[in-house]
This record gives C-alpha cells, sequence and structure tokens, in this order.
C-alpha cells in the first residue's frame, strides 16, 4: 500500500462515482468478518460504487486525518467529502441497506454541487440553495444548512426551516445549537444590566459575522452571570463552539478561556 494516494484514488475518484472506504488491520478481528463481507457488497455494485480498503497500520496519520476511532470504520465519500460512516462489523443485509440509503442520488449530487458554489460565490450560490429547499421540503438536511447559514441574519426563519428535527432525529444535536444562537439573535433584552450589555455585543458582533467579538462578549457575559436567560451566555458559546468545530482556530482560542470563565 506503499503507493496508495487517498487524495487520488479517494477524494479525486469520489467526483467519478461515490467511494466506500473500508479501514481496517490485520490485528481486528471484526475486521477479519467485515472484510469478506463488504467485497462481496461491492462485486455485487456493477461499478455504481467502489471500495477501497485502508490498513491503519499502513497509515496511522491518514487514519488519523479522517477521525478514525475504532476500527473497522467505513466511510462514504462523494464528490470528495465524507457523507456516511459506520463502525464495527454487521451483516449484509445491514451493509446493504447502508449503502442504499446514503448512496447519492440526483439530488444529493445538486445539494453538493450547491455548497461547493457556496465555496466560490456565496450569494449566488445561497440563491441557489433556498429554491433548491423550496423545490425540496423533505430533504432536512438542505433545510438544516440553509438555517445555519442565515442564523445570524434571520434567525426566526431559520428556526422554521428546522422546526420539524425534534429528538431523537440524527440532526437534533445540530438544530439545537442553531435554535439557540437564534435565542441570543431574537431574545428582548430589556434589563439595563452588566451581562444584558455583553449580550447586546455579541449580538451585533454575530449580526455583524465577527464571531471572534461574538465569543469575548459571551465570555464576559457568563463570568457576570452564565445563567441569564436560561444559560443564554454560556449555551451560546457552546452552540459556537459546536457549529465551528475543535479544529477551528477561533474555538482554539477561546475555548479554554470560556471554560475558565465558569468557574
Amino acid at each position: 500500500m506503499s503507493d496508495f494516494h487517498f487524495n487520488v484514488q479517494v477524494l479525486e475518484r469520489s467526483y467519478e462515482v461515490p467511494v466506500v472506504v473500508d479501514y481496517w488491520a490485520p490485528w481486528c478481528g471484526p475486521c477479519r468478518t467485515l472484510g469478506p463481507v463488504i467485497e462481496s457488497v461491492a462485486s455485487e455494485a456493477k461499478g455504481n460504487w467502489e471500495l477501497v480498503k485502508v490498513n491503519i497500520d499502513d497509515h496511522p496519520d491518514l487514519a488519523a486525518q479522517e477521525k478514525v476511532r475504532g476500527i473497522p470504520a467505513v466511510k462514504m465519500y462523494h464528490r470528495g467529502k465524507k457523507i456516511a460512516e459506520f463502525m464495527g462489523s454487521i451483516p449484509k443485509p445491514k451493509i446493504q441497506a447502508w449503502i442504499k440509503e446514503f448512496m447519492p442520488d440526483e439530488r444529493t449530487n445538486q445539494f453538493l454541487e450547491i455548497q461547493h458554489k457556496l465555496e466560490s460565490n456565496y450569494s449566488a450560490g445561497l440563491l441557489e440553495l433556498e429554491n433548491f429547499v423550496e423545490r425540496n421540503p423533505d430533504l432536512l438536511e438542505a433545510h438544516l444548512f440553509l438555517a445555519r447559514e442565515i442564523i445570524l441574519q434571520q434567525p426566526k426563519h431559520a428556526t422554521e426551516l428546522i422546526s420539524n428535527i425534534q429528538i431523537g432525529h440524527e440532526f437534533y444535536d445540530f438544530a439545537e445549537d442553531l435554535r439557540i444562537l437564534a435565542k441570543l439573535m431574537d431574545t428582548p433584552l430589556t434589563d439595563d444590566i452588566a451581562v444584558v450589555h455583553h449580550l447586546q455585543t455579541a449580538r451585533n458582533a454575530a449580526g455583524a459575522n465577527d464571531i471572534e467579538q461574538a465569543l469575548q462578549s459571551l465570555i464576559e457575559a457568563v463570568k457576570l452571570d452564565k445563567s441569564y436567560q436560561k444559560d443564554l451566555p454560556r449555551r451560546a458559546a457552546i452552540a459556537f463552539f459546536h457549529l465551528m468545530g475543535n479544529d477551528n482556530e477561533l474555538t482554539k482560542k477561546y475555548r479554554r478561556k470560556f471554560d475558565s470563565a465558569l468557574y
């Protein structure tokens, strides 16, 4: 596997056909059970998707990069992005059901193209995303993505978009973070006290997409009264950290300061 090139054989190839990667190791018993089964499923796919097997002992850096926490781990890539995954050895019917559930269709392709357009031409991409959501009211992932894009400028509309995502749904935690940010942007702040002034500053900064200033002000609000408005300062800061991710530079810079402010 020394000549294996993940970017070429997985990411670039996934623009032509979905690629399923089986992360495994020779010493892993469940991997030896899953391997022949998923290879059998792949042989029956007739080219609709491709299987790539990655020995994590040969590629530990890749395993870390792709956040492989345990093996066997199976991840599906499409148009350069990971779109689905499972971990552990599961029987053939469940693998087939997983493939059927997550295999990209035409709508998925359109959605991914819009996401790429947002990166190159944001205003045009956002308009296309809004139109796509209107045409596909059942595709909650698209609703969630649009809600994330507009939550700081249109909090009411954003919460309407995700109103059907409730407890038990796979996107529930993500939706809850957005609802908390909607409260930050939309909750009446009438008390003339210091914590309110910091929250108002955070709201103004977030509305102007100055997330760093918003985090600074939220941390100051947490120091004064983290429980104000049902823990709004604390929950809003955490929501920002969740949505940005642990690898984001602002998360790295302010998460420790936030944790210190809690105590």
